[in-house]
């Protein structure tokens, strides 16, 4: 008990240490990058941003929830099956186990049973419309066989039903995964005041100039025109 409480206190004391350094932590695990790769795989930030490759794919086995559980976001992943070589049983206990076969086996028997039963049925059916012997043994094997393929079908859906989600589960366990970083958001910033002012007053001076033009041109054409005249000679003086 004391060997516990002596390990958390030393990694309460590594993880206050190293939020003063300004290293990011995992949040599952709270180590650094030292234990693995850190991504980014949602849009939550702060502390909350950086998780390791392993414990989010080990978080995602467990939970079965393929999205953060804080900002609702979809993990980007990309997964491929191993080598059938390379397949894994699933982690089940004994006892798991002994009732897995057990049932199986019993399935096996009963599904058998109920098989050969209706074939025998239908056969001595077919052979007793050959015979033309519709008495009402007959009609009476016609409603057993009904039942008994009602049966049948309904038997297969159930146990089929719960064998396939053990396969399902089995594939999903064997199936590896690479979480990849989220996309940055891409926010459209609004135009800046200034550029609203220029793009508004740029037509008006020009609109100013154009009529300051217009008025010299119509000022021009209303002056008379200046005539040049030389400057008159002084008379001359005869001595």
């Amino acid at each position: 008990m004391l060997e516990k409480e002596k390990t958390t206190i030393e990694r309460q004391d590594s993880v206050i240490s190293t939020l003063s350094a300004g290293l990011d932590l995992c949040r599952i695990c709270q180590c650094d990058s030292s234990c693995g790769e850190l991504i980014s795989p949602c849009y939550c930030s702060g502390s909350l941003r950086w998780v390791h490759q392993v414990c989010l794919q080990h978080w995602i086995r467990a939970s079965g929830n393929k999205a953060c559980e804080l900002c609702r976001y979809p993990f980007c992943m990309r997964s491929k099956l191993k080598p059938p070589c390379q397949w894994e049983a699933l982690p089940m206990s004994s006892s798991e186990k002994r009732r897995f076969f057990c049932s199986a086996i019993f399935h096996s028997i009963a599904l058998g049973c109920v098989i050969w039963s209706l074939y025998v049925l239908i056969e001595r059916t077919v052979q007793e419309l050959k015979d033309s012997t519709m008495e009402w043994q007959f009609w009476t094997k016609i409603v057993v066989e009904a039942i008994g393929c009602l049966g049948a079908g309904i038997l297969i859906y159930v146990w089929g039903k719960s064998y396939f989600s053990i396969v399902s589960k089995w594939i999903a366990f064997n199936r590896t995964f690479l979480i990849v970083n989220s996309t940055p958001i891409q926010v459209k910033r609004p135009p800046s005041s200034t550029n609203i002012n220029m793009s508004s007053s740029s037509p008006a001076l020009g609109s100013d100039s154009s009529a300051a033009d217009k008025s010299r041109e119509a000022k021009a054409l209303l002056l008379p025109p200046v005539v040049y005249s030389p400057p008159e000679s002084a008379p001359s003086e005869n001595f």
